[in-house]
């Protein structure tokens, strides 16, 4: 069955069941959460703290939710690999403080739930109602967008004094201002969704006011590195007119950086970040490098563990400023080990397997969105490594979820089944890419 470019919003195979509905209610709170609990804003102001603690409370509810509706449905080696993701954050605290001899302090680890999203997400695809999940997560990255912006634009014209620990000093050396840390995973989706949206002929008017929002984003962030690599995916995306192309370019390239970022941990003589100058930014990574070098030797196998406490690393570098998301794959390394690394590297293998199975033109736009994110976070995560922290940890669930949807036994009617153009496989086999 091929689905017809021109009928993308035709109906699906199946309508949606009230199992699905509450699929639907469930993912779309896991991510309202995961936006307002990672964006920073309720840390801005005093007395919102406790609001991010029942983001994180609730997206762990969410991911149990998802693990009982993967055991319902039959999915049992789903909800397993969602419970070890989860299993798997109190034995990495417990591995710090071992090192370290830090309390043990389990609950330290909420940041890392959203890894038990992998079972709700894999049941959004199986239950056909990805459209209307993501449909949502659009438009609230809209809201978050538009909130981004006022609150930005209020701190730079001085209309708002904010003092938090979460905003991003100004660096006089780099010329770039104090500024409100972005969720880059989000903002990527968007602006691409808004581009497909566009290209599609939808809502012209609409799709370039969205896509300036975005940009606005991005530009009141001073984030250099994101900006680059989202204009020259774009300009990749426009130019080749395919996904799959700029996909595996992408995996290659984060190969090549990966085998790169391996050979500057495991030799003392190598930082790249030598000739650092003056820019505090660089200046605190070249530090993080060389803190890299001085444990590998001890800890490349299985990492340090996540930290836990007001110390944070302090009492396994001996120094009080030490963040392994500030260099990449290196703080994977330092962090999780090699194994640590591996994982990554298949997170990384998703997100460009599933953008590679989708068409420009033929998927709605906020399939392609998020899809079109995944190949931006990879190259993304050799300076910093976003699908473990922060927007690109749901990014990176998702990506996983979709990877085993297109592999796992029972989707298509033949293990070799290849989808046709403008349609891949899904819930019940071949799927037109409307209904995904």
């Amino acid at each position: 069955m091929q689905a017809n470019p021109g009928a993308r919003d035709a109906p699906g195979l199946r309508p949606i069941t009230a199992r699905g509905r509450a699929v639907v209610a469930v993912a779309c709170a896991a991510l309202t959460m995961h936006i307002v609990g990672t964006s920073g804003f309720t840390g801005l102001f005093e007395g919102l703290d406790f609001i991010r603690t029942l983001c994180i409370v609730g997206t762990l509810i969410c991911s149990l939710a998802g693990i009982g509706f993967a055991v319902a449905d039959g999915h049992l080696g789903t909800a397993t690999i969602s419970v070890a993701l989860l299993a798997s954050i109190p034995l990495e605290i417990l591995r710090f403080s071992i090192q370290t001899g830090v309390p043990y302090a389990p609950w330290s680890g909420g940041a890392f739930f959203p890894l038990g999203l992998f079972a709700l997400f894999y049941v959004v695809i199986r239950q056909g109602v990805l459209r209307k999940t993501l449909t949502f997560l659009f438009g609230l990255v809209i809201a978050y967008a538009l909130l981004y912006a006022v609150l930005s634009l209020a701190m730079r014209t001085g209309l708002l004094h904010l003092d938090s620990k979460l905003i991003i000093s100004a660096d006089d050396t780099s010329g770039r201002t104090a500024r409100i840390p972005l969720l880059h995973g989000y903002i990527a989706m968007g602006f691409f969704a808004a581009m497909a949206s566009l290209i599609q002929n939808r809502s012209r008017y609409q799709s370039i006011m969205l896509m300036a929002l975005f940009t606005g984003c991005l530009y009141l962030s001073q984030s250099r590195t994101i900006i680059a690599v989202m204009a020259a995916t774009a300009l990749a995306v426009l130019f080749v007119q395919s996904m799959k192309t700029v996909s595996r370019s992408y995996f290659f390239l984060f190969c090549a950086g990966l085998i790169a970022t391996l050979a500057v941990c495991f030799n003392s003589h190598l930082n790249p970040l030598d000739e650092f100058g003056t820019d505090i930014s660089s200046w605190a990574r070249w530090s993080d490098i060389r803190i890299v070098h001085s444990l590998v030797s001890d800890i490349w196998l299985l990492g340090s563990g996540i930290s836990s406490g007001e110390q944070a690393f302090q009492p396994l570098t001996g120094v009080k400023y030490f963040f392994p998301g500030d260099i990449g794959l290196a703080g994977v390394l330092t962090e999780f080990g090699i194994l640590g690394v591996a994982f990554y590297l298949f997170i990384a293998f998703a997100a460009c397997h599933a953008c590679s199975k989708a068409k420009l033109k033929h998927h709605y736009p906020q399939l392609v969105g998020i899809l079109l994110s995944g190949p931006v976070l990879v190259i993304y995560s050799l300076l910093a490594p976003v699908f473990i922290a922060g927007s690109g940890m749901v990014s990176a669930v998702i990506f996983m979820a979709i990877w085993w949807a297109y592999v796992s036994k029972g989707l298509a009617k033949s293990p070799r089944a290849r989808p046709k153009k403008g349609v891949i496989i899904g819930p019940g086999g071949v799927v037109p890419a409307s209904r995904w």
